[in-house]
């Protein structure tokens, strides 16, 4: 190729060729190395507002056998992310020999280099795109200006180039800002990244800094679901990121309708409403233990909301004042202590005509719940009303839950309690009905049986007893037999050896474990009685046999009992042998 007219030596030493190509003296690859090392004034992407594009030479001094240019020059172009937006913020440097020179891209994606040398050979960077921390050098390929971590892979640019159109590869990260219904960014809420169809966990960051959040070093070509959780300040909705046609994103509760965001997105702007809440009076509380849960209910009664739970030293003043507010805006039935569980108290539904609320959804008072209020004067009296109290008779087991429930009336909310040592128990918070009564029972150890009996001793609920408690006062004696657990086979006993006169039989013992256990229990007992045709063989109760004449003609077999101490006994019987005979076949 001729050299352009007026070009000097040292200028044709840099305008040899590729920078991979190899040079004499002092190669082009190794002074432009150096060069990129020196400092460049980067500006972090996400954080810079700044519009003014010209730049200055960082260093223009040369020492003797250095290039000196013989005129100034610009390298001009745009910058934009890997989605097509402007790079605003980032810095795009120069580097020739003895020459470095920067520029920071403007909001509309624009550039201008100054003090290049025209018609030389520069390496241009970027330094400053979001969660990319290493130097990205400009690259031709296929035809197109991108960024490379490969100093290698750079393309040179020429002095005097404009119109230099870059596309930044996409970066490993996802990113953008969290901010209410007016555009405050919202600090100290939390934002979960779950891997796209697994639902797996792949991190979780804060808001910071006006809302904004971060996950870098990412999967390349991954897909995410982005939840935003609002945990730590109730007073905003949270939910899962769904993305618009226009690119703004709001929350939806359900994960199927959620947007998948692949790694690369950058500026993310997530919409976060408020919540509504209530506020009132508890009255008639007793106890400073015990929490009072209050739940959002829809027409036909169904649980829809959790606003939380109040306590004498959790959000309950000494004058039974409270406030909630995290609630999805909407009207709703609302009822206390509504939840199955251990209570004192019977669950009840707010009424504004009722100072001690009403039993059914249906003459439950709707409240309206207003985005970023407070509704007031949701005042409910408490009280303790039934309970159902007895022993468990029969088999004393280590640990015991009674429940009373009916699980064919809505209304009614499932109580229960904790067997005490003696086999006491009280069920409290109980309202007028009729109800089912389950005992479960446990053991502290995997060896020991677990179980489930009903009022009236049957295993199964097709055996249950109903009990009425006909108003709110105490229902006494309501006993529960719980049955004995027994040994179970789980494997029978076999008999081995040739059933012939004078030749020995032998019989395992099978194995056994108490029912409901999880893991095996064996028995601390086992006796063994040799059956003739299913008939006593008398005197035969140890492991062997030696059958004798009597047998001929007859299959042996045997029954194992196993024994535990506090348990039912269990029984077996093997299979038979063959029919005893004299003398074996072949002798």
């Amino acid at each position: 190729m001729p050299l352009p007219p007026r070009t000097r030596p040292a200028e044709r030493r840099a305008r040899r060729g590729p920078l991979a190509r190899r040079a004499s003296g002092r190669s082009l690859a190794v002074a432009l190395a150096l060069a990129v090392l020196l400092p460049t004034g980067a500006v972090a992407a996400t954080d810079s507002t700044t519009t003014d594009v010209r730049a200055q030479a960082s260093s223009t001094a040369t020492s003797p056998g250095d290039v000196r240019l013989d005129s100034s020059s610009t390298i001009q172009g745009t910058v934009l992310d890997s989605v097509g937006r402007p790079a605003k913020g980032v810095s795009v440097t120069a580097t020739a020999p003895g020459v470095t020179v920067s520029a920071v891209v403007g909001e509309d994606g624009s550039f201008v280099i100054e003090g290049v040398g025209a018609d030389v050979d520069h390496v241009l960077h970027v330094v400053g795109q979001p969660g990319v921390y290493t130097t990205q050098y400009l690259t031709l390929d296929g035809g197109l200006w991108t960024t490379s971590s490969d100093f290698a892979s750079a393309t040179p640019v020429r002095g005097g180039t404009s119109a230099l159109a870059v596309r930044l590869r996409p970066s490993p990260r996802i990113d953008g800002t969290v901010h209410d219904a007016d555009g405050v960014g919202l600090d100290g809420l939390f934002v979960q990244l779950l891997k796209s169809g697994s639902g797996e966990w792949a991190g979780s960051v804060p808001t910071l800094n006006r809302g904004k959040f971060a996950f870098d070093g990412l999967e390349a070509g991954a897909d995410f679901v982005l939840f935003v959780s609002s945990y730590s300040d109730p007073r905003y909705l949270g939910g899962y990121v769904r993305v618009a046609d226009d690119g703004t994103a709001a929350l939806v509760p359900d994960v199927a309708d959620a947007t998948r965001v692949s790694t690369g997105t950058l500026g993310l702007d997530v919409t976060v409403g408020e919540t509504g809440g209530f506020s009132g009076r508890l009255t008639g509380v007793s106890g400073a233990e015990e929490y009072h849960s209050f739940t959002l209910h829809s027409v036909d009664g169904k649980i829809v909301g959790w606003p939380g739970a109040v306590a004498a030293d959790w959000g309950l003043g000494a004058d039974g004042s409270y406030s909630l507010q995290s609630s999805v805006p909407g009207t709703y039935r609302i009822g206390v202590n509504r939840q199955s569980g251990i209570s004192r108290y019977a669950a009840t539904y707010f009424s504004v005509s009722k100072a001690q609320g009403v039993s059914t959804v249906a003459k439950a008072s709707p409240v309206l719940l207003t985005a970023g209020e407070i509704t007031p004067d949701v005042d409910v009296e408490l009280r303790e009303c039934a309970s159902v109290s007895g022993k468990l008779t029969g088999w004393h087991p280590s640990s015991a839950m009674v429940t009373v429930y009916d699980d064919e009336n809505p209304d009614v909310a499932t109580r229960q309690a904790i067997v005490d040592p003696d086999g006491t128990y009280t069920v409290t918070g109980l309202l007028p009905g009729r109800y089912h009564v389950a005992v479960d029972y446990f053991s502290d150890s995997a060896t020991g049986p677990r179980g489930k009996v009903f009022l009236g001793g049957g295993a199964t609920e097709p055996e249950r007893t109903r009990l009425d408690v006909p108003r709110c006062s105490p229902v006494k004696g309501v006993n529960v037999k719980v049955p004995v657990p027994r040994l179970e086979i789980t494997e029978a006993p076999v008999v081995s050896g040739t059933p012939v006169v004078g030749a020995e039989l032998a019989v395992t013992s099978g194995a056994w474990t108490l029912e409901g256990a999880f893991e095996p229990s064996g028995p601390t007992t086992v006796r063994y009685q040799w059956l003739r045709d299913g008939k006593v063989v008398k005197g035969a109760r140890s492991a062997t046999y030696v059958p004798v004449r009597a047998d001929v003609g007859k299959s042996l077999s045997v029954q194992v009992t196993a024994e535990l101490t506090g348990f039912r006994k269990g029984s077996a019987t093997s299979e038979g042998t063959a029919p005893v005979v004299a003398v074996a076949p072949g002798s």
